[in-house]
């Protein structure tokens, strides 16, 4: 009686300091309130049978912390369904608090508060957390906190789950009642669903061809997956046709390939994890290996990888495959879209020219703008851009540390997006990927500007598409120029008095121009050799550098035949006029100074094929090499001009798929009958052949390409050496000419097309064919560049043709599976003068050599004759006569 009368006091003493906050009697729709959420904060109330289930709950901003004591919970069986595990705050509630000071809180009204509920639809019970007489406290008084938490589970069998209601309120009476006009939260439902009734969708990431992995998603219908175990989940995953995909610890044996939970102790074969920041469960297979020796096999074009969703009871250890949700998912694994994929800067004056390739370091200029781009080409045999192709981007820093402190800020800026903190660039933890899509010209552009940086600091960009990789780092670098000499080499030849004009151009190694009034070009004498009087120190000139170019004239001023030297300098202006530092352009430039002009030209053998030239027509024929890494090799590309010192927005043709011929020659005087020729130093020289790229380079780094022609000039010694590239098979002539002089070279001859690079399939038939003829049909197969693709029957991995006949008729060449010189693979038939109908024609180009006829680059053309004469057309005249329309035929 007087524990009794001392819990009614502490009623008495509740209610009181309710009065006194004004939340006595306030409506549930009053401001002041009570929030209750899922623990996971999904807003999804439902769990797996046995798997305890947890809500927050807590008074708003408005609702005094003094009141949280009281808090209660009242909790409505639904379903009949038994529940148990009651807890508040991790505190295990007892079924009946019997005054033994256990965690539940007697009610004034009632003299106890049970925490076990009943089994019965519609039963309720009212929950609290209180003191026990072991701290010292009054048995019974509430210890509620705000915010605090709640968790129960229950039993559920297939098809009917166990559900409650779940309602936080303030008790204020403290009569363990839920009373009319007590604050109260929203009612939550939560939902208890056996093992059999619960659904797993699995979502498969896009699979292809060549894949190493699988990964994806997985959701669990109605639950709150941020509350489930992971080691409960799982996905198990199979081939289309039920082959197991697993494999024991040395691959011998296939087994089922189960991914389980990340805490599992079984992680070989890839993981399930939790990703609350969307909410889902995650997956990846592990890399290809012993443990997974079945998924390879399945990771090829045309054939289903299958996955589905794993459960296991609560607490039952790690799901098997048996613990199947429903139905796979089924993903069809595609063939490659794209054959490669390469990385390279868009060229600019601020880049350097890099080649694309897989992995790429390039220079830029430090503290610039510019431009890297990924390029995508299809799966042919002759490879062709790939536009609409899907890329990911992620962009790293090194060396530099991103930050936006004051007067010292370090930036990359993405895309017109500026990041001073590299975990929130693309593709850091957490952060999406830049997502691209290639362009017409198969390129995904990523352009960046960095401020800040270091020489040496790096920026990094790895594009992906499909499952292929490609990689450019870009050095930021501090700029330099350099000098070179333009339409010459190390010398040149020159009248006795005649000034020579040296041209020199002054780039960055971005090819990028100076500011006008930063340089000068100088000459500096060396020595002289002309005969009755030397030129001296006095013949030297400086010349400014203008828009990067300058030209430095030096004047002879000696007198007779003979050899001057001079060095070529490049100097720094300084503020004052005078020369702050130099730097060598060329040393010993040679000026012949001779009366000797270019009378003739003369092809030498370079030493990579044979020159020889014919005794009477005196024309030189270089017998290129045949095959892979020859002289002859076609080049399989478009043709282009680039200009390796200007052209630094445009790419220069890739000519590293061949080798290209090379032309060596030496300008030389005409030689009498008394005399014999010799060099001449410094001309210049033109080389023209229609459907050849020349290429010259100049100062040993700056490339120069020309279709159809060239000028390049002769060194001290007379000497040429350019290169020559077709993409057109057999001989080509090329006609080289100096001063008036020429000489005629036949490059004999550039390779035949391959056969896998067959880019068109045309049949020639005729529509009509009358009875009792003969059915001639052709099929030829040519390249890019219309050269003729030459295929052998049944010839290993090479490009294969087939061209059948199916109609009527007596066969001459039944089918035909290999071409002539000419490309051409030819059919043909004798018909019977009775015979009808139609004829169908099939010819099939296969560039890989596997004669599925069915990849990217196979061709397949289908032509119908039909047997008989041609349909009659006649003309017809239509004219009025009388008021009637007459016709004339």
């Amino acid at each position: 009686m007087t524990k009794n009368m001392t819990r009614r006091g502490l009623a008495l003493g509740a209610a009181f300091a309710l009065a006194t906050t004004g939340l006595t009697g306030l409506p549930a729709s009053a401001a002041v309130g009570i929030e209750l959420d899922s623990n996971g904060t999904s807003g999804v109330y439902g769990a797996v049978e046995a798997q305890a289930f947890t809500l927050t709950a807590n008074g708003n901003a408005e609702y005094p912390v003094g009141n949280a004591g009281l808090l209660r919970v009242h909790v409505k069986n639904v379903s009949g369904s038994t529940a148990s595990a009651f807890k508040i705050n991790g505190t295990t509630l007892d079924a009946v608090d019997g005054g033994d000071g256990l965690n539940s809180i007697a009610l004034a009204t009632s003299g106890t508060t049970v925490s076990a509920l009943g089994t019965t639809a519609g039963d309720t019970a009212v929950m609290g957390l209180g003191q026990t007489k072991a701290t010292g406290n009054a048995a019974g008084t509430s210890v509620m906190t705000s915010p605090f938490t709640f968790s129960f589970t229950s039993t559920a069998v297939d098809n009917t789950p166990g559900v409650y209601e779940v309602t936080v309120f303030a008790d204020t009476n403290n009569n363990g009642a839920k009373d009319s006009g007590e604050l109260a939260s929203a009612t939550r439902t939560v939902t208890f669903y056996d093992l059999a009734d619960v659904t797993g969708t699995v979502t498969l990431a896009a699979v292809t061809e060549g894949d190493t992995a699988v990964s994806g998603t997985l959701v669990y219908q109605n639950l709150d997956m941020a509350q489930m175990a992971v080691t409960d989940v799982g996905v198990f995953l199979e081939a289309g046709d039920g082959t197991k995909l697993g494999g024991d610890s040395d691959g011998a044996v296939l087994v089922d390939m189960i991914l389980e939970g990340a805490t599992s102790t079984d992680g070989t074969a890839g993981v399930v994890e939790w990703d609350a920041t969307n909410n889902y469960f995650e997956f990846t297979s592990a890399a290809l290996g012993t443990d997974i020796n079945g998924l390879e096999a399945a990771l090829v074009k045309a054939t289903y990888v299958k996955a589905h969703a794993l459960h296991d009871a609560v607490g039952g250890g790690a799901p098997v495959a048996a613990d199947k949700l429903l139905t796979a998912t089924s993903a069809l694994v595609p063939a490659l879209n794209s054959g490669a994929i390469t990385v390279d800067t868009v060229d600019s004056a601020t880049t350097t020219n890099a080649t694309a390739a897989a992995t790429v370091t390039a220079d830029v200029a430090l503290n610039s703008s510019y431009a890297v781009r990924a390029i995508v080409k299809d799966t042919a045999t002759t490879p062709a851009l790939l536009p609409g192709a899907a890329v990911t981007a992620k962009v790293t820093v090194v060396g530099a540390t991103l930050a936006a402190t004051a007067g010292a800020v370090v930036s990359v800026t993405i895309n017109g997006t500026t990041y001073t903190d590299a975990t929130k660039l693309p593709g850091a933890t957490g952060v999406a990927q830049l997502a691209l899509t290639t362009d017409a010209n198969g390129e995904a552009i990523v352009n960046i500007t960095t401020a800040g940086f270091g020489n040496g600091h790096d920026v990094v960009v790895a594009f992906t598409t499909e499952n292929r990789t490609a990689t450019i780092t870009t050095n930021n670098a501090t700029i330099a120029y350099s000098a070179y000499v333009v339409g010459a080499i190390d010398g040149v030849t020159t009248a006795d008095g005649s000034p020579v004009v040296v041209n020199v151009s002054v780039r960055d190694q971005f090819g990028g121009k100076p500011a006008n009034g930063t340089f000068r070009v100088a000459s500096d004498w060396v020595s002289s050799t002309q005969v009755t009087a030397n030129a001296t120190a006095a013949s030297e000139g400086s010349a400014a550098v203008v828009n990067g170019e300058a030209s430095l004239s030096i004047l002879d001023n000696g007198t007779g035949a003979g050899l001057n030297k001079y060095d070529i300098d490049l100097a720094t202006l300084a503020v004052d006029g005078s020369y702050a530092s130099t730097a060598s352009v060329i040393d010993a430039f040679e000026i012949n100074i001779s009366s000797n002009t270019v009378g003739s030209v003369v092809i030498t053998d370079s030493g990579s094929s044979v020159v020889t030239q014919d005794a009477t027509t005196k024309v030189y024929t270089d017998a290129l090499v045949a095959g892979n890494n020859g002289s002859g090799e076609l080049l399989l590309v478009d043709l282009s001009n680039h200009d390796g010192l200007n052209d630094i927005t445009t790419v220069a043709t890739d000519v590293t798929s061949a080798v290209g011929a090379t032309i060596t020659g030496t300008t030389k005087t005409l030689g009498t009958a008394t005399s014999a020729s010799v060099a001449v130093a410094g001309a210049m020289v033109t080389l023209s052949a229609p459907g050849i790229m020349f290429n010259y380079t100049a100062d040993g780094s700056i490339e120069h390409y020309s279709v159809g022609s060239i000028t390049v000039p002769a060194d001290k010694s007379g000497n040429f050496t350019v290169s020559a590239w077709s993409n057109t098979a057999g001989k080509h002539t090329v006609t080289v000419t100096s001063n008036g002089a020429s000489a005629t070279l036949v490059l004999d001859s550039f390779d035949g097309a391959a056969s896998t690079t067959g880019t068109s399939l045309v049949v020639d038939a005729p529509d009509y064919v009358a009875a009792g003829s003969t059915v001639i049909v052709k099929a030829t197969v040519t390249d890019k560049f219309g050269n003729p693709v030459v295929l052998t029957a049944n010839a290993d991995a090479a490009g294969d043709i087939s061209v059948t006949y199916a109609g009527p008729g007596l066969a001459v060449t039944a089918s035909a599976d290999a071409t002539s010189a000419a490309g051409v693979a030819q059919v043909a038939y004798f018909l019977g003068s009775n015979d009808t109908g139609t004829i169908t024609i099939t010819a099939r180009y296969d560039a890989n050599g596997d004669e599925d006829y069915l990849d990217t680059g196979d061709l397949t053309v289908t032509k119908t004759i039909t047997i008989g004469d041609a349909p009659v057309t006649q003309k017809v005249n239509a004219g009025s006569f009388k008021g009637y329309v007459a016709v004339y035929a």
